[in-house]
Parts: C-alpha cells; sequence; structure tokens
C-alpha cells in the first residue's frame, strides 16, 4: 500500500526561503501539524509520498512570489509549480496538482493507494476526487484543521475577495460529499462537514515526544507574559494589551510577535507602555524562544463567535509542552480536559485575575503533569498517523 499525502507542506531545509518570500508571516502551526503527522507515518514504516502546493501567501500582497518554483524535488516529496497570482493562483494550483497526480497514479498503476489530503482547501480537494475518479478504488481521508468558512475573516476585506470565496467554499463543500473519512480538530465540525455515517477521528493536535520542560528562561525580577501568532481583533489581541496595561507592576512585561488587523494597535500602545515588547513577525526559532523565556503564556482568544466551535488554538499545546503556566480560554471546540491544565477566563477582568494567578504559580505544578499524561495518551504523532490508517479501513 502507498499513501499520497497533499497539502502545503515544506521541508525544514527551506525555512529560509519561504519566509523571505513572504510579506506577511507563514502559517507555522498547520505547517509543524504536518510535518508531525509525516513523521507519525514514517514512524510506521509506511511507504509515504508527499505532493505539496507549498504555503507562501499570494502574490502580490503576502508574497514575493508571482511564480512558485523554487523548491526542488525529492523523491517522495514533490512540490508543484504553479502561478501565485491572488485570484488564479487556486485554479493554477489545481492544474499543477492534478497533473502530479496523474503521475503518481501512473507509477504506482498496480499499488493500493490511499490519499490523506490536508486542510479544506479546493486544489488539495480538486485533486484528491480526481484521483477517486481515476481510479474508484482509491479512499481518501480529509484532515480538517479549519473550516473554509471561519478561515481568513481578518477585516478590511474586499467585496471581490468575498465573491471568490463563497465560489471555493461551494467548491469545498461539494467535494467533501466524495471524501471516505475525516480528522477534525473539534467534535462539532461533524456536523458542518455533513460527516455522517462515515469514519471520523477528532485530533485536535499532534506532537512528536514529550520535549524537557522549559526553566525560567531570564535573569532578574523581571516577570515576562508572552504571546506569539497572528494579532487578530478577534482572537482578542486588544483585550489582552488592555488587560496588561491595567495591571501597574514594573516588574511585568508583556512580549508579543506576529502580525494582522490589531498590529497597528499593538505598536500604538507599545510607544505609550515601555513594558510592551512587540517584535513583529519572526522565524520559528525566534517563536521557541520566546515561549521557553516566558514567565507564563497567554492565549487572549474568546468564546463569542460562532467559529469558536470549529476551533483548537494549537498553540494551547506549544504553550502547554513548555512547562511553563498558560492562560486561555476554554472555547466551546475545546476537550473538557484542558480546564484542568489552564488558568482559565471568561472575560477582560478574568483575564487580568488569571495572569496574577499564573504568575504567583511555581515550578512544574500539577497542571503540567495533567496535561502531559493527557498527551501522551492522545497526541502523539505515532497514535495520530496510526488511527488514521484505520479509519480508511486498513
Amino acid at each position: 500500500m502507498k499513501l499520497l499525502f497533499i497539502g502545503d507542506v515544506f521541508q525544514e531545509r527551506y525555512e529560509e526561503t519561504i519566509n523571505q518570500a513572504a510579506k506577511a508571516g507563514v502559517e507555522y502551526s498547520s505547517i509543524l501539524f504536518q510535518r508531525r503527522l509525516l513523521s507519525g507515518f514514517a514512524a510506521l514504516h509506511t511507504d509515504v509520498t508527499v505532493l505539496s502546493a507549498p504555503a507562501v501567501g499570494a502574490y502580490p500582497k503576502k508574497s514575493r512570489w508571482l511564480w512558485c518554483r523554487h523548491l526542488e524535488n525529492s523523491a517522495n516529496f514533490r512540490y508543484v509549480s504553479f502561478c501565485n497570482l491572488w485570484g488564479f493562483r487556486n485554479l493554477s494550483q489545481t492544474r499543477a496538482l492534478r497533473a502530479a497526480v496523474r503521475r503518481f497514479l501512473r507509477e504506482n498503476a498496480e499499488e493500493k493507494i490511499r490519499i490523506y489530503a490536508y486542510s479544506a482547501h479546493s486544489p488539495f480537494t480538486a485533486a484528491a476526487c480526481y484521483a477517486k475518479g481515476l481510479r474508484p478504488d482509491i479512499r481518501v481521508c480529509l484532515i480538517v484543521p479549519d473550516l473554509p468558512q471561519y478561515m481568513n475573516l481578518e477585516s478590511g476585506r474586499s467585496r471581490l475577495y468575498d465573491w471568490f470565496k463563497a465560489i471555493d467554499n461551494r467548491l469545498i463543500a461539494r467535494h467533501t460529499k466524495h471524501m471516505d473519512a475525516f480528522v477534525v480538530l473539534t467534535e462539532q465540525m461533524k456536523e458542518k462537514l455533513s460527516v455522517g455515517d462515515r469514519p471520523c477521528m477528532v485530533q485536535e493536535g499532534v506532537m512528536l515526544d514529550i520535549p524537557p520542560a522549559a526553566e525560567q528562561g531570564h535573569p532578574g525580577d523581571e516577570k515576562r507574559i508572552v504571546y506569539t501568532g497572528k494579532l487578530y481583533n478577534r482572537f482578542g489581541i486588544p483585550m489582552l494589551v488592555d488587560a496588561f496595561r491595567k495591571m501597574d507592576d514594573p516588574r511585568l512585561r508583556l512580549i508579543l510577535c506576529g502580525t494582522g488587523d490589531a498590529r497597528d494597535y499593538v505598536i500604538r500602545c507599545a510607544h505609550e507602555d515601555s513594558r510592551i515588547d512587540y517584535r513583529g513577525f519572526v522565524p520559528p526559532a525566534e517563536a521557541a524562544a520566546m515561549v521557553r523565556s516566558a514567565d507564563v503564556l497567554v492565549n487572549p482568544r474568546m468564546d463569542g463567535g460562532e467559529y469558536t466551535k470549529y476551533s483548537f488554538p494549537s498553540k494551547n499545546i506549544e504553550y502547554l509542552l513548555s512547562g511553563h503556566p498558560v492562560v486561555a480560554c476554554p472555547l466551546d471546540g475545546m476537550p473538557p480536559a484542558y480546564r484542568d491544565f489552564m488558568y482559565c477566563f471568561s472575560d477582560a477582568e478574568g483575564l487580568k485575575q488569571a495572569i496574577r494567578s499564573a504568575l504567583a504559580a511555581t515550578g512544574q505544578g500539577e497542571k503540567y503533569r495533567a496535561f502531559l499524561a493527557y498527551a501522551g495518551q492522545r497526541l502523539t504523532a505515532s497514535r495520530a498517523a496510526s488511527h488514521m490508517i484505520e479509519i480508511l479501513g486498513d
């Protein structure tokens, strides 16, 4: 049996190349999820070929590349070339992926094929459906980290963008009818995807190994409150900044990185309060160093929009694995067990109080040990990969 993985993952050796091409950052949480899942398949000694339309934003607003054709293929890791022009890139990716699928099926005409498509991105779902059309015996599992109707919803969108997105959502809905199995991040996503009686597993995240807990990573009396990720208004960034500014303690420092529609507000507040340190978009290694040096890690995203039922912030897992206290809101789509692992809040005043409680915590406490026990049972890459193979009937 051969597995074909269709997604936008790229190898670590191309991180610098991709970062230099990006104007608005790269969605590294998605890349890490895919890399870890592929490591899980490798640990099971499965024969996996990766077919990737690499994650670069559309030209000209989010990328410097008009054409994506800068990455070299290897035997089991194949990149497709496509025109990256906004409004045309999805069509170009679809055509390139269909051609690559045809080639893969010709090379493996006598093999049993299973396909895993990562994310509800129309070129990926279209390529998977195309493969099933050529070979009806092929079974496909769609991995859905986010529902398409709740993706890319930052403020300032144009009517043209919304028109394109509506067409894209209809295409994806048509494609999902032909999927044989699903992997989702929350239970509530099943209904939105009309899974029905098809096999479906909930996997809110994937990790490789349990890393050693980070040490309290900086000298002196300074207390670092850290956020890494997208700076969107709907993710509660202004609320976090405002709550911090009401904490009248000169030892406290709020460190943020990332980009988004709340960026200008963060910059303005940083000019007004010297305790706020905004570092812009940083590469993954630097973001990881920020997490290690934290005293408290905060994810201010709150319940309130319907989308919170259908998302699981991957940064919660990364934060919890650090061993530092984590402040977060228990979103509707989050398994109830996570309430025991974090300092929880439900409003702006509660956020401030949760940060104070987390700052008062010392050492690696019960919350961290409880999360490690949970993660070891549910989140390892090999377990996730094994279950994903099982739900396709193999």
